[in-house]
């Protein structure tokens, strides 16, 4: 990842200097599908495929292609559930020759099925949202054989020579397993990536209880999981971001930065613009991105990204680390606290 960064440093400069307020997108978000096979208390996202229809392999591999000549170095695979996508590892290995660094999130579930294959093994980040409590992980992923599944999945896919790492979002029931979480990682040889669970809404659909699940004491939460860090290899979480939560989302301290930084690819190949949660202006499958990121409209959405309604509160904190361009400070923690 170190030549990456290295390409945006300048950037990083000028715009932390003052010297330049443009920017270019250097992070893509990539939803090859919405399905998904577990029923989360804490996600909002459908059961089935309400938003769009989902594009061939063919059509998103293009708009990876157009996303790596504007300047996305840095892809991430989320849902919906990707390994439900027929093409999932197809756009991997697109990535892999392209030399993006490329992740993906995922439930673990399906991970069995795909264990033999080579792309696995070409991802940079392979990241399974994980609770190490079969009472807790089954009651909030809303699956009755999901925790023996996920863990045998995890166990094989360390022998057979991957390194995944944990994505475990706590809520105000599950913070109580994050250390045995962090323990049974330890044992594992891999990494733990922690986070209180935010309210998120997308597309207008809001059907969770965020205040029955929200964290209810942050500092409390944030001195034990610094006890857990402490104790525990490879524990990783950002205070930072669970402090902007309290203080009600991105702020004029921390402006949101997503429509200016990361290109938001949509099931059925089109670009979302503020960010994937959020559509005010689409680029359509059909359209040339670089043409509509352009495009008179997309530079009103971006220039307005931080102060538009559906952004005032908002504490996506997929769009945390891609909104800390012109704060040099935050972005120095951030890397800090994101260390092996």
């Amino acid at each position: 990842m170190t030549h990456i960064l290295r390409q945006y440093l300048p950037d990083l400069i000028r715009f932390s200097t003052g010297l330049s307020r443009k920017t270019r997108p250097f992070f893509l978000n990539c939803e090859p599908t919405l399905r998904c096979n577990f029923r989360c208390s804490f996600c909002n996202i459908p059961g089935n495929n309400l938003l769009q229809q989902e594009a061939a392999p063919e059509v998103l591999e293009a708009r990876i292609e157009e996303c790596y000549r504007m300047g996305c170095r840095i892809v991430s695979f989320t849902g919906g559930e990707p390994l439900m996508y027929n093409g999932i590892g197809r756009l991997v290995k697109k990535c892999h020759e392209l030399r993006y660094y490329t992740g993906l999130v995922t439930n673990g579930f399906l991970l069995n099925n795909f264990l033999d294959a080579e792309w696995p093994g070409k991802l940079d980040l392979l990241a399974i949202s994980f609770i190490d409590d079969e009472t807790a992980f089954t009651a909030s992923r809303g699956h009755a054989t999901a925790y023996g599944v996920v863990k045998k999945n995890i166990h094989d896919a360390v022998e057979r020579g991957l390194s995944p790492v944990f994505y475990s979002a706590l809520t105000e029931d599950t913070l109580v397993h994050a250390e045995k979480t962090a323990a049974f990682a330890q044992s594992l040889g891999i990494a733990t990536y922690f986070s209180f669970v935010l309210k998120t809404p997308r597309e207008g659909l809001d059907t969770v209880n965020w205040d029955a699940q929200k964290i209810s004491n942050t500092e409390k939460a944030i001195s034990h999981l610094s006890a857990i860090r402490d104790t525990y290899k490879g524990v990783h979480f950002h205070p930072d971001i669970e402090r902007l939560q309290v203080s009600g989302g991105f702020n004029k301290k921390v402006r949101c930065q997503a429509a200016r930084t990361v290109v938001s690819l949509k099931p059925d190949g089109s670009v979302s613009l503020p960010c994937y949660i959020k559509t005010v202006y689409s680029i359509p499958p059909g359209r040339a991105l670089a043409c509509g990121w352009k495009s008179a409209a997309a530079v009103l959405v971006r220039e307005a990204c931080g102060r538009m309604e559906c952004c005032i509160g908002c504490m996506n904190t997929c769009m945390y680390a891609p909104s800390l361009i012109g704060n040099p400070v935050r972005i120095l923690r951030w890397i800090r606290n994101s260390k092996p």
